[in-house]
């Protein structure tokens, strides 16, 4: 089918279009070390609440004038959502069942555009042979859809956008229905045969048009990391798992053996040649100021000594390691740029000491890593790092807190 463009009738009745109200919980953390005076937001997570009680909680640090206090904002439907599509960052989108929207429609986790000020996620129903490009809004609403060919109904985890492209992985995750009937599973399930794709889709709608579609080696994306045009190519780097959600091995395989794999994607030739550039990592950053300069990815992964932190300098093959202590289990990481924007940021990684379950945020200078931490706020009886976060600066932040 040709690629459609409208205004969106569809309400995504919990996650993309949320609503919240807030209610805060503040009280003063201990920090040990200095916070620097330019991080001035809020570090936010969201996460699933327990069974029985309201879906989703989002909490965070508020981080102004060298101090950190705790914030938490539950969902409510009374108002739009000034945090847009942060409620849903936690783990892909299972929306309401309604006459649009079946019960297994899932959505990607939401990304910023490279250009304007809105987000994008993408929408696949079971059942229908094309998926929904959705723009969305700073208040969580949709501003438009375009619809593009997608059979099968994989499930769209993650995807990213550049100047230009709207970047989809069709991966060997998606729908089976008798998987669905069976209810105490997941949906979607582990099928090789299907095959991996990554496509390109035009962002904006005056470019609508199919997808430009190249073949992959099978396997599984939790996160793209980045991605940028270069020229007529695009690069794209992404946490890739060899296998994932097989029920015979639990949600994500081998997550231990992850790891950043750029892929180079040619129009002129169709091909989309493959590089490793890290070891095992669990999570990876960039400076989003610095698309298309390879030195600036960072990442987490898990060893004997902890969680550790580096930076990686593709070009050279050079890294930085830090290991950032003992018995410590680390979140995504999130990439603060710094006032003088020089193109330097402050790293913030959440972390859990497992031995007392203390939370802790750490703060570190992405431009020495290996120095370790230059504070680390202490976060006791906190939840444990989420699988997303996102960085709100003081202009978002003041408008709710």
């Amino acid at each position: 089918m040709a690629a459609t463009t409208q205004e969106s009738p569809l309400r995504l009745t919990s996650g993309v279009a949320c609503a919240m109200e807030r209610s805060p919980e503040e009280a003063r953390l201990e920090v040990d070390g200095v916070l620097p005076a330019d991080l001035d937001g809020c570090f936010l997570q969201a996460r699933p609440r327990p069974a029985g009680s309201t879906p989703w909680l989002v909490d965070g640090i508020r981080l102004r004038g060298g101090a950190a206090s705790r914030f938490r904002a539950d969902e409510a439907a009374s108002r739009p959502c000034l945090f847009g599509p942060v409620p849903r960052l936690a783990e892909p989108v299972r929306m309401a069942g309604t006459p649009e929207c079946g019960a297994a429609t899932m959505a990607a986790w939401p990304v910023p555009d490279s250009v304007d000020p809105v987000w994008h996620t993408v929408v696949a129903t079971p059942g229908r042979d094309h998926a929904e490009h959705l723009v969305v809004d700073g208040f969580g609403r949709v501003v438009r859809t375009t619809s593009f060919p997608l059979s099968g109904t994989p499930l769209v985890h993650t995807l990213a956008v550049t100047a230009r492209h709207l970047v989809v992985l069709d991966l060997p995750v998606a729908y089976r229905r008798a998987a669905d009937m069976v209810g105490a599973r997941g949906p979607y399930v582990w099928q090789p045969d299907r095959g991996a794709r990554i496509g390109l889709v035009p962002k904006r709608p005056d470019d609508a048009g199919a997808p430009v579609w190249f073949d992959i080696e099978p396997g599984f994306a939790y996160q793209v990391v980045g991605a940028y045009d270069e020229g007529d190519r695009v690069v794209v780097d992404a946490v890739w798992h060899r296998r994932a959600f097989d029920r015979s091995a639990g949600p994500l395989t081998d997550s231990g053996s992850a790891a950043v794999v750029r892929w180079t994607l040619d129009p002129r030739t169709g091909l989309a040649p493959a590089r490793r550039l890290t070891g095992p990592v669990r999570h990876a950053v960039v400076d989003p100021r610095c698309a298309g300069l390879p030195e600036h990815l960072f990442t987490v992964s898990t060893a004997a000594g902890g969680a550790v932190l580096s930076r990686h300098d593709p070009r050279t093959g050079e890294v930085l390691t830090c290991v950032l202590g003992p018995g410590l289990v680390a979140g995504q990481p999130v990439m603060v740029p710094k006032s003088h924007g020089d193109g330097a940021g402050w790293l913030l990684l959440p972390v859990e000491r497992v031995a007392t379950r203390e939370q802790q945020l750490l703060v570190v200078d992405a431009a020495d890593p290996a120095a370790g931490p230059v504070a680390v706020v202490r976060i006791p009886g906190g939840p444990g790092p989420g699988v997303r976060a996102i960085w709100l600066d003081l202009g978002n932040v003041d408008a709710v807190i």
